[in-house]
């Protein structure tokens, strides 16, 4: 008799669902069983396996993608552009810490980057809907708030720039995927990871979110692990960053095999 094995349930429940977006925001796919026929006698003794159904999530108010915030401005009081973000520096707690920008666009006598806390900066939207940082101190206020800042070497895996773009292992497996970015919310916190199954430059198939809490920091900073096996990340939902835009898309992809 064949059995049939839901392999996807239990990875559901230990990850949660990702909280991208609500119900109305979701597409489900589910497994389609229509076609096992339960007359013992056409049966053969095998497994067939069927997925969890799979939701694509999308992002929501008061979520920003972190790649966005790499090149975004820095103003002041008076809404001049001041600075631009180099970096950010996620803590161990998956918070961000501080933000990294070259001092000379502050004082024009240095060139070294310098770091802010992040909850010394506010977060701002343009009328373009694109992310920037505000920052409400005067010079004399910003010189002695700043904080000399150094990479620790090439792969400083405390900045966001380093750990967007690198290859993870999967726990236990041989298998990597790429981050693709983080998602954060206004107060700091990075709550996801957007990776694809393969290494750097491969075609890697669908972007899966991840809590961000599975991407683990090891060996000193120097190495990026996804702290889940490859079939458990081949389980997680499917991202993309904007409903119209994957509605658009899905329709161009449509209209083009029917042509």
């Amino acid at each position: 008799m064949k059995k049939l094995m839901i392999t996807a349930a239990s990875a559901a429940l230990i990850f949660g669902a990702a909280a991208c977006s609500d119900t109305s925001d979701t597409t489900s796919v589910e497994a389609d069983t229509s076609t096992y026929a339960e007359n013992d006698a056409d049966m053969t003794e095998e497994e067939v396996v069927v997925t969890a159904p799979v939701e694509v999530v999308y992002l929501t108010s008061g979520q920003m993608a972190l790649k966005d915030m790499i090149g975004a401005k820095v103003t002041d009081d008076t809404g001049e552009t001041v600075a631009s973000i180099d970096d950010m520096i996620i803590g161990d707690d998956g918070t961000i810490e501080s933000v990294v920008f070259t001092s000379g666009d502050f004082i024009d006598d240095m060139t070294q980057q310098v770091a802010l806390p992040f909850s010394d900066l506010a977060l701002m939207m343009d009328e373009d809907n694109e992310p920037y940082l505000n920052v409400s101190m005067t010079d004399e206020q910003l010189a002695t708030t700043m904080t000399m800042f150094e990479a620790d070497g090439m792969n400083d895996y405390r900045l966001a720039s380093e750990i967007i773009g690198a290859s993870a292992d999967f726990n236990g497996d041989e298998g990597s995927a790429t981050i693709n970015d983080l998602i954060f919310t206004d107060d700091g916190t990075v709550e996801f990871a957007i990776a694809t199954n393969g290494l750097v430059g491969s075609v890697g198939g669908d972007a899966r979110i991840l809590p961000y809490d599975l991407v683990v920091i090891e060996n000193g900073n120097e190495d990026v692990v996804i702290n889940a096996t490859e079939e458990q990340f081949n389980t997680m939902d499917k991202f993309e960053y904007d409903r119209e835009d994957a509605m658009e898309e899905m329709d161009d992809t449509t209209t083009t095999m029917d042509q």
